[in-house]
């Protein structure tokens, strides 16, 4: 997974949450707002005060810090238990892009190409201030549309949007302010180089499909 998608989503639960691993690493590497997970990328909203920043309920720290884990650790089917979980305890949280995010990751790491499709262009149908987030469902789309054998009418229209989008504004992304301190611009080259070839060979394949 390119060099930015490694960094969890924004406003990550307040423990020890490392970067998320390289796709290369892992299995493999909204909304309609659902009234209940049912694994589908849930992502109700309970609106922050005006003013205050995000915040976590009681209780909800924990759970949403043992997703994050198990996604850094590549566990992705208990990140996936996980998340239900805290779906089902906190339906509306003032994380809900961050926990549809996670639930991108985890069914990638799951090889449900169908459901990153499904959930990534649900997500991508909401304001997304972060764009390390926006870049993320658009990555993923892109990838995991390319190994549906026969995707829905839908499903490719949601492929080539994304697509079409990474290609557009990936010089947005990947300006040299966004690079982590860390990354190297030869590494920074590289992960948009990665992105964009993603991108591209989403539309060949789709085409070829006649979408």
């Amino acid at each position: 997974m390119p060099i930015l998608l490694m960094s969890p989503p924004a406003a990550t639960p307040p423990a020890s949450t490392p970067a998320t691993p390289p796709a290369s690493a892992t299995a493999a590497p909204q909304p309609s707002l659902p009234k209940r997970s049912g694994r589908s990328g849930g992502t109700h909203q309970h609106p922050p005060g005006a003013g205050r920043e995000p915040r976590y309920q009681p209780g909800e720290a924990r759970i949403a810090a043992e997703a994050a884990n198990n996604i850094q650790s590549g566990n992705f089917r208990a990140a996936l238990n996980a998340l239900d979980t805290w779906t089902q305890n906190f339906p509306y949280t003032d994380f809900n892009l961050d926990r549809a995010c996670y639930y991108l990751q985890a069914f990638n790491g799951t090889n449900q190409a169908a459901k990153v499709v499904d959930a990534g262009a649900a997500l991508l149908g909401h304001e997304m201030p972060d764009q390390r987030q926006r870049l993320l469902a658009l990555y993923l789309i892109s990838l995991n549309v390319q190994k549906l054998r026969q995707p829905t009418a839908a499903q490719a229209a949601a492929g080539a949007n994304a697509a079409t989008e990474l290609l557009a504004h990936s010089s947005e992304f990947f300006q040299s302010a966004n690079k982590p301190a860390s990354t190297t611009e030869a590494e920074w080259q590289k992960a948009r180089s990665e992105v964009e070839s993603t991108a591209a060979q989403a539309k060949r394949i789709l085409a070829r499909q006649h979408y």
